[in-house]
């Protein structure tokens, strides 16, 4: 019996209330690939993708394939969530399409590992298959380079599993603006049946001083599935997609508190001494927790659209404002407790404990 939308909306919003990585930039990924996608603990997320297609003459008739991803951010980083698209074309006897999903990137750059690796798992109610991806990231200065090795356990409802694999990339021409696309292409082809190689190119859009991001697209697919971008037809779709992350963490509940401790991350700092890195994301400081010793000089990297500052709960200092990709460094030279604030965001808190 198929699950209605509106009872998957109610039970992933009451997961967020309950509980209480970013609906992750489109300038990050490409359209058929997830890019390492890094889901906020109490951050619900919801991404809209529409594409469309025309018919031949004489009707010249336009179709479109909408799909609805709305998940949550849990601990550990993980997302829950669903793809539902309402005209998928991935199984001629189902005519739409759910892919309930758990996604997770245990490994990444920001962390020191030379790549971001993501894993997920979902199972696809059209194909009735548990499908599987590990897609490894890697940013070399204003080029990402994306690569992924996708298994289905009944790969497009044929009753045999498929596996399929591909890669991407996307070049940001300004903080605001990059160019991407990818190819993913299914091995051990169905015979009699002409198999399509997956594609996509796009504009990728952030939206200044939003946390949201807009991507303009051509493809052959029609959904952002695991099966259905991982093979296209002969049907050329145009579209955009649009990404709505939404921080209920700031509202309800505690945030689950993460730690870092020097120098186990690593530092653009050219201070001596021990460093350590930390960030501002989706109107968060990450980690929630930096355990430090003295002497230690701490990296504040903004990987929001929005300024920020860093500041002294106490009053005793404040950064002047960072705009998005910018960093700013104090160095902690007394043992203590500090807490640290925003200034335009005083919701946001994290405490440095100096040993």
């Amino acid at each position: 019996m198929p699950v209605r939308p509106r009872v998957l909306a109610m039970a992933v919003l009451s997961i967020a209330c309950a509980s209480a990585v970013r609906a992750q930039s489109v300038l990050q990924r490409t359209p058929n690939l997830s890019g390492g996608w890094a889901a906020t603990h109490g951050t619900v997320y919801f991404n809209f993708l529409h594409r469309f297609q025309t018919g031949g003459a004489p009707s010249n008739k336009v179709s479109n394939v909408p799909t609805f991803l709305l998940g949550v951010g849990a601990p550990g980083g993980i997302l829950l969530g669903a793809n539902y698209s309402t005209n998928s074309t991935l199984v001629d006897s189902y005519p739409n399409e759910w892919e309930f999903l758990a996604r997770a990137v245990p490994l990444q750059e920001f962390r020191g590992f030379p790549v971001d690796v993501g894993l997920q798992v979902d199972y696809n109610n059209a194909a009735q298959s548990v499908d599987g991806e590990v897609e490894l990231a890697r940013q070399i200065n204003r080029l990402r380079v994306l690569g992924v090795a996708r298994a289905m356990s009944n790969g497009f409802g044929e009753d045999r599993a498929r596996i399929a694999v591909g890669g991407g990339a996307l070049f940001s021409l300004t903080r605001w603006l990059g160019v991407g696309g990818d190819y993913v292409k299914t091995l051990d082809p169905t015979a009699g049946v002409d198999e399509e190689a997956a594609w996509s190119a796009a504009l990728q859009l952030a939206i200044p001083l939003t946390p949201h991001t807009l991507s303009l697209q051509v493809a052959n697919t029609a959904t952002s599935t695991i099966q259905g971008s991982s093979r296209g037809t002969k049907e050329r779709r145009y579209g955009f997609e649009f990404t709505i992350p939404f921080t209920v963490a700031r509202y309800f509940g505690k945030r689950a508190e993460t730690t870092a401790t020097a120098p186990s991350v690593p530092t653009e700092s050219k201070a001596s001494g021990a460093s350590v890195n930390a960030r501002m994301r989706n109107l968060q400081f990450e980690p929630r927790t930096l355990r430090i010793a003295a002497g230690t000089t701490v990296s504040w990297r903004n990987d929001d659209q929005v300024v920020h500052t860093v500041k002294a709960g106490d009053q005793s200092w404040e950064s002047t404002p960072v705009a998005g990709g910018g960093v700013y460094r104090h160095t902690f030279t007394q043992p203590g407790t500090y807490e640290i604030t925003c200034g335009p965001h005083p919701f946001m808190k994290q405490t440095v404990e100096v040993k």
